[in-house]
């Protein structure tokens, strides 16, 4: 954020840019106006989210990495019986852990795969969802051009859209290797 202000300053430039806009936002958290709110910008977590990762062993080992400008995510052929990368509602220094994200319609993601055909599943969670893969979830199949995926967030009909702690998951199962390359993940008020 100091970069930005120094750039700023530097180019007598006094208008905050969008982006600039929603940083400001994740540091106070207070997205209540945002008609977009990003979790992922050229493979970077904003302020006000984080990024983990679940799976059916204790340790998933240089599968998760920044590439250029998107974030690589690789399940790894014949090693787990399911793993999750997934984002987390983590602002203000913790304190922060769930969101309102109910004027939100769209969820946006813009990615690609390695290969092309990758297979998995888009699932976002509440507060209350138990960790036992009960929570809703949407199937895509990505091609290997980058290409902006939009699922409306009224498909995830186990998610109470007021106290989202998850706001989305990536889900692999079986044995079957996959590498996805995600740029962007948003959620829209349009």
């Amino acid at each position: 954020m100091g970069e930005k202000l120094i750039e700023m300053i530097e180019n007598s430039n006094y208008t905050f840019d969008e982006q600039t806009k929603l940083d400001f936002s994740g540091i106070l958290f207070s997205f209540t106006d945002a008609d977009l709110v990003s979790l992922l910008i050229d493979g970077k977590v904003p302020t006000g989210f984080s990024f983990d990762y679940a799976s059916s062993t204790a340790y998933w080992s240089d599968v998760l990495y920044l590439e250029k400008d998107y974030l690589v995510i690789k399940y790894p052929e014949n090693t787990y019986e399911w793993g999750s990368p997934y984002f987390l509602v983590d602002a203000l220094q913790g304190r922060v852990n769930e969101m309102d994200f109910s004027s939100y319609t769209k969820l946006l993601i813009e990615m690609k795969g390695e290969k092309g055909g990758e297979s998995f599943e888009i699932a976002m969670k509440d507060k209350t969802d138990p960790d036992d893969g009960t929570e809703s979830r949407v199937r895509l199949v990505v091609t290997d051009e980058w290409k902006t995926y939009e699922i409306e967030t009224n498909k995830f009909v186990t998610a109470d859209m007021e106290t989202i702690e998850v706001p989305m998951l990536f889900v692999f199962e079986g044995p079957v290797g996959r590498e996805i390359h995600v740029r962007s993940v948003q959620f829209s008020t349009e």
